[in-house]
């Protein structure tokens, strides 16, 4: 399917824009880049199933097929072609790194194939508890992100609600390709820079070292902290000094990274929108708090049977105060 944002509603824009401009967006940006750069370095091994755009996605929808099953016995789950459907109906890759990822996942224990119920001919892949456990210490981490906005608790209630997970996959998931909507893709800089082994991580390390205030990590320390070799850090950082996202010195040390730190913002709170407009509705606990950034006030407000958003809603796009968030 052809993405083309000029054509449809984006259905993220108004919610993104609530959250990136709330008066402590610093503060989860931070906390999320830290919990990406933890996560990664926790299990280097399983950790480079999800180190490219690509991985991710595959990840993500065999989650979403399993926990789809689990809920309705007429579902066959997360089958060979049930993945590649959804792979080829989003363009994220081609069937020889779906076939890859598949054996990785394997080799990792992180799935096991068994034996449809509904047809013993077709093959499911199922996710172990070690791959439930790895997508489920992610969510806590990321939903952390709302608790440092909303002083709520959501990132416990992950940790701790064991069917927590498989609503909050399924609530995101199947908007998120019914409607073709659009993440890191909103972005074609660091889309690109995504789909480059090591280039999320390079990405959110810039990021973190410039929120915090600190010097950037050369390729060698990236490398060495994050499990790569030194020389895929350097292509990556030359890819994203070619795609001007930074600026280096004639040594190639960084010495701007404003450019890469804004869109990796703009990504997290666009990610972040995802999981607020159809995620936290699951109870009235999750109720997302806005914030109202004129007045550094918070409001709480959930609308329910809101019309799509206008095609001319985006990102940055200022929206009177009192035009309450979709969520």
């Amino acid at each position: 399917m052809t993405e083309r944002m000029t054509e449809k509603a984006d259905l993220l824009a108004a919610v993104a824009d609530d959250i990136f401009h709330h008066p402590r967006f610093g503060d989860p940006v931070l906390h999320y880049t830290q919990a990406l750069l933890s996560w990664r370095n926790d299990e280097r091994l399983v950790n480079k199933i999800s180190s490219t755009h690509a991985r991710s996605q595959i990840v993500g929808y065999l989650m979403l097929l399993h926990f789809e099953a689990a809920r309705d016995a007429a579902t066959v789950g997360a089958t060979y072609t049930n993945l590649w459907r959804l792979c080829e109906r989003r363009k994220d890759c081609s069937p020889r790194v779906l076939k890859t990822v598949l054996a990785v996942l394997r080799v990792a224990r992180m799935v096991t194939l068994t034996r449809a119920k509904s047809d013993k001919r077709l093959h499911v892949y199922q996710p172990t508890q070690r791959l439930i456990g790895f997508v489920q210490d992610w969510y806590s981490r990321t939903f952390g992100c709302f608790d440092i906005m909303n002083g709520k608790n959501f990132a416990a209630r992950m940790r701790s609600e064991p069917n927590l997970l498989a609503e909050v996959i399924v609530a995101i998931g199947r908007p998120y390709i019914d409607h073709d909507i659009i993440l890191v893709r909103q972005y074609p800089e660091i889309f690109h820079l995504f789909l480059i082994d090591l280039g999320f991580v390079a990405a959110a390390s810039l990021t973190a070292t410039h929120l915090r205030g600190e010097p950037p990590l050369s390729a060698h320390q990236i490398a060495k902290k994050y499990g790569s070799s030194p020389s895929q850090a350097r292509n990556v950082l030359k890819w994203m000094r070619e795609n001007d996202l930074i600026v280096c010195d004639d040594a190639g040390q960084v010495v701007d990274r404003a450019k890469i730190a804004l869109l990796f913002q703009l990504h997290v709170a666009r990610e972040l929108s995802l999981y607020a407009k159809y995620a936290l509705g699951l109870s009235g606990y999750f109720a997302f708090m806005r914030c109202r950034a004129a007045k550094a006030e918070m409001t709480c407000s959930v609308t329910e049977g809101e019309p799509p958003i206008s095609t001319t809603a985006r990102l940055g796009h200022s929206r009177s105060p009192d035009e309450p968030i979709p969520v």
